[in-house]
């Protein structure tokens, strides 16, 4: 135990209380005063050899924390069972943290680990020495180190081998730091100042020839290993690096020097502490001049301001000197630095006089805080400097007592990739909140739509039992149109969402935005003036057509709306590529040729808040009742499912404009005709299978088709719909089924069903257009679907086409 009742490297020995190796018991023949005299004899002699215990383990800790040596003893297993103090500095663990908790070879780098354990394990079984081994040791806080480790076994006085002792010295920075010694080395000696290195008692390790010239001695024998006071001619000069080496700080200052011949010189010196990468004190670095020597004096003095001349026009900092009460003592600028006023604008004003108030302030109570001995964060600023606005950042610090020097730097190139970036940011969230919008829309719009088709379904078999003179009729058509008007919403939601079925083709933007101009004028009015103005060379955009004329509607109402009476609504086509350093400024853009479309109006614009939420479902700037908010969010969800991009441009006063950017397709446009109306049959007698798990659904679609004529086996298993199609593989002719199912979807059941019932005809249904049977929407080639909710003339009409092939 170490003095402290720590484990350490000296431990506490039986004293031999008897003097003589007996068992020191007293006779008990002995008189009383005869055996107290020898109990204090003895435990004298106790309190003494213990005392000399505590001396020699205050001797070995001092050793070890001079020589920054870690003493060490392992089991015969490598697990530490003794470790000196010092570990905690070295190697950043406690002896608590190592003793009887780690094992010697765990300090080891995890690479390569094991092949060290089994080495040291190896070696502890042949009780080899370990002789100036040197290992890398991961410390505690991950850092690696190189250490020098010499041990020898531990063997008991009956010959059993216990474990090893030893000791660790860390060598990094000497094996680590040999070509940047060099070119340190050089520099030291090369220098025409004395310089000395001392270790951390004093004692000079090493000087220059310089050293030798200016003291008179002819060989570095003759000084190395003396203490430097030995050098110095004045006690004070000695007092004063003695200060020094208790504080670990920095001495400057004049002082007597004594040559080896005894006589004295005027000497300017500087020295300082000398520290490792880690922080660690090693010694010191003094450097002297003889200022005896005037001329040699100046020409230092004018190096050092030829050097520090240079750094300061190297720096593009702009540099004041201000007085303790904030005047402007001097400066340095650089020349392309940029500032409020001319250079000698600044001198011999106070700081309130050139600055701008909250500038000014700013810098005065960041003056105060240095001079009373704080850190002054360094603040930022924006100022008009000409036409242009400019960024800097200005830091005080103390150069004197009563000087302060404001570095002011130009950041304005930094503060703009700043605000760039902090809108490139803002802009990405966007997207992300609108992709997770679209995601809820989508998902109410599928579960609203299965309610709407229950409401749908039986609103018409009330209304086809329900005669038409009826007071209950009207009640029953008005809960139709509701329900008409409530499935219109779910489509623009799906339609913002992305999971609105569409059909797209390769089309001229010009000559079918040419077709609708009529419609849109009807839309706006006559007292707006709709401008078309097309590019030429049109390339072609693969896109829905309905849903294009959708867009236009919606785009010119929301312009119509923006006009306080009469204004321009103008359309513009053309072609344009979107480049990489555009898209990456404009998340959701894709680099690449596109067709811009591009809506512009005159009317009262929107600030920059609106503009954000614009997209957003039920989102409006309009009074109640005036509007549903999903128009806009209908030409994001068009746009979007088309791969394209929508971007807009307003200010409050300065009107809007929306820029619609379509991919370029890569095949011609493709000639278009209307499929005409076939006259769809009232229904059939074929047998269908229905499969929808929502029970409501699935009874009144089974309802349905039994009016219409057909024979239907309905469930809501697709198990139980393979049992079916098994039982009645010759009758069924056609599947209906719901896209989404918990047990199977539907485009596998169609699959497994097409296995039993080759060449089955399906039809899917769902609230929306999932993944399953669309990509983004477009149906694949050959699927028939029909999207909820949908009347009893809809599913007539659909199954018929199902089951025609169509």
């Amino acid at each position: 135990m170490t003095r402290d009742g720590e484990a350490g490297i000296v431990d506490f020995r039986p004293v031999d209380c008897a003097g003589g190796g007996g068992t020191g018991l007293i006779s008990e023949k002995a008189g009383p005063g005869l055996r107290a005299a020898a109990l204090e004899e003895k435990l004298s002699a106790l309190q003494a050899e213990n005392t000399r215990l505590l001396e020699v383990e205050s001797l070995l800790d001092e050793l070890a924390e001079l020589t920054r040596a870690v003493f060490w003893e392992t089991d015969a297993n490598g697990l530490f069972t003794r470790v000196s103090r010092v570990s905690e500095a070295v190697l950043g663990y406690s002896p608590e943290e190592l003793i009887g908790r780690k094992h010697f070879f765990e300090l080891h780098p995890e690479e390569g680990r094991e092949a060290f354990r089994k080495s040291a394990l190896g070696a502890f079984a042949r009780r080899e020495v370990f002789h100036n081994l040197v290992n890398p040791v991961t410390m505690r806080d991950g850092h690696e180190v190189l250490l020098l480790t010499n041990g020898v076994p531990i063997v008991s006085p009956e010959g059993v081998f216990t474990g090893y002792r030893g000791i660790d010295v860390d060598v990094t920075d000497r094996i680590r730091s040999e070509e940047a010694l060099r070119i340190k080395n050089y520099v030291f000696h090369s220098s025409i100042a004395a310089n000395g290195i001392m270790d951390t008692n004093a004692v000079v390790t090493e000087v220059n020839d310089a050293f030798l010239r200016i003291w008179g001695y002819g060989d570095r024998s003759d000084v190395i290993g003396r203490s430097i006071t030995q050098f110095l001619a004045d006690p004070e000069a000695k007092d004063q690096f003695f200060s020094v080496m208790g504080s670990k700080g920095q001495w400057e200052g004049d002082f007597t020097a004594r040559r080896r011949d005894g006589t004295s010189f005027a000497a300017h010196g500087l020295s300082t502490v000398l520290l490792d990468e880690n922080g660690r004190h090693i010694g010191y670095q003094s450097s002297v001049i003889d200022v005896s020597k005037n001329r040699l004096m100046e020409s230092r003095l004018r190096e050092s301001e030829a050097r520090n001349k240079a750094l300061l026009y190297a720096l593009p900092d702009i540099i004041f000197i201000l007085s303790e009460d904030g005047v402007f003592v001097d400066y340095h600028a650089a020349s392309n630095a940029q500032l409020l006023f001319p250079p000698e604008a600044f001198l011999g004003r106070r700081i309130r006089e050139v600055l701008p108030g909250a500038i000014a302030e700013n810098t005065l109570s960041r003056i105060e805080a240095v001079r009373q001995g704080h850190d002054a964060k360094p603040f930022r600023y924006e100022a008009s400097v000409g036409s242009e606005t400019r960024y800097f950042e200005s830091r005080i610090v103390a150069c004197s007592d009563d000087r302060f020097l404001s570095i002011v730097r130009d950041i304005t190139d930094l503060r703009r990739a700043e605000l760039e970036q902090e809108q490139l940011q803002a802009q990405l969230r966007q997207a992300h909140k609108m992709e997770s919008v679209g995601r809820l829309a989508g998902g109410v719009a599928h579960d609203f739509n299965n309610m709407l088709g229950v409401i749908i379904g039986h609103n018409e078999m009330a209304m086809e039992k329900t005669p038409p003179s009826s007071p209950v009729m009207d009640d029953l058509r008005e809960i139709q149109h509701s329900a008409e008007r409530s499935a219109e919403l779910t489509r623009q939601l799906l339609a913002f969402a992305r999971r609105q079925s569409v059909s797209p083709r390769v089309l001229d933007l010009n000559r079918t935005l040419d077709g609708m101009l009529n419609m849109l004028r009807r839309l706006i009015g006559e007292d707006v003036t709709l401008e078309w103005l097309p590019g030429n060379d049109l390339w072609p955009v693969l896109v829905d057509a309905a849903q294009m004329s959708q867009m236009l509607a919606n785009l010119c109402i929301n312009a119509r709306q923006a006009l306080p009476g009469s204004g321009r609504i103008t359309i513009t086509t053309g072609n344009t590529t979107l480049l990489p350093e555009f898209c990456s400024l404009k998340p959701g853009s894709r680099p690449g040729d596109h067709v811009l479309i591009s809506i512009s109006d005159n009317g009262c614009g929107m600030d920059r808040e609106t503009v954000d939420h614009i997209f957003e479902p039920f989102f409006t700037t309009r009074k109640l009742g005036q509007g549903t908010g999903l128009g806009l969010s209908t030409v994001y969800g068009i746009v979007k499912q088309s791969n394209g991009y929508v971007d807009v441009e307003s200010e409050p006063g300065m009107g809007t404009t929306f820029r619609v950017y379509f991919p370029r397709s890569t095949t011609p446009e493709e000639p278009f005709s209307e499929e005409p109306d076939l006259p769809m049959a009232p229904g059939g007698n074929e047998t269908i299978l229905l499969v929808e798990d929502e029970r409501s659904i699935l009874d009144m679609v089974a309802i349905m088709l039994s009016r219409l004529g057909y024979e239907v086996f309905s469930t809501s298993s697709p198990s139980e719909a393979l049992a079916l199609a098994r039982k009645h593989r010759g009758r069924i002719r056609l599947l209906i089924t719901d896209v989404v199912m918990p047990e199977l979807n539907g485009r596998d059941l169609a699959w497994s069903l097409r296995s039993i019932i080759p060449g089955l005809s399906c039809l899917f249904m769902s609230g929306y257009t999932s993944e399953v049977i669309a990509h983004q929407g477009i149906l694949e080639d050959g699927v028939h679907f029909i999207p909820k909710p949908f009347t009893s003339r809809a599913l007539a009409a659909s199954v018929r086409k199902a089951l025609n092939g169509r």
